[in-house]
């Protein structure tokens, strides 16, 4: 027999985004240089529904939702190409640097995360939640669940030098506690 059932969800999560942004390369006295790795750390809040389709201690369910995203920590690598050899630049050797002053990468904001002193209305976004999901009752108060979904920005200011939207496929897989049951 097949039983239904409603749950509604908050959390606090934690997200590391790594990526490469499109390469474009600038010049400056017989260097190249290029944004190279952008790299952000999230605290995440989400808020989902689940509609659970059960039957024995198996449940299959959709799930929505959205998320607030905080960015404690920005990192931007560039490198360099030299006389034919590589190097890693951190931001600070771009931005105010007279050598660089001419290339769009010194024009751009790179915004601080807010445990490195940035505001905090630069540092959030918000991200609309779809998937689904496959759980396993342990026992009365625990349940182990699988859950792929599919990540949606709508909303962020200023998020980045490229203002970059992240859309993202995650995937969570976990022990979840009642607390009342």
């Amino acid at each position: 027999m097949y039983k239904a059932t409603h749950e509604f969800s908050i959390g606090v999560g934690y997200s590391s985004i790594s990526y490469q942004p499109k390469k474009v390369i600038e010049y400056a006295d017989n260097k190249s240089f290029w944004l190279d790795d952008i790299h952000y750390d999230q605290i995440n809040l989400p808020i989902t529904y689940k509609y659970h389709i059960k039957k024995n201690k198996f449940s299959i369910y959709p799930t929505i939702g959205c998320e607030m995203n905080l960015t404690i920590n920005n990192k931007y690598s560039f490198l360099e190409n030299s006389n034919q050899e590589t190097t890693t630049l951190p931001i600070d050797k771009i931005i105010g640097n007279s050598e660089y002053s001419a290339s769009l990468y010194a024009k751009k904001e790179y915004y601080e995360g807010v445990a490195d002193g940035g505001n905090t209305s630069d540092n959030i976004s918000l991200n609309a939640l779809v998937g689904f999901g496959v759980s396993k009752n342990l026992n009365k108060d625990f349940i182990l669940y699988i859950e792929p979904y599919y990540q949606y920005t709508f909303f962020n200011n200023k998020f980045g030098p490229n203002h970059d939207k992240i859309n993202s496929l995650k995937f969570k897989i976990g022990i979840q506690k009642f607390l009342n049951r």
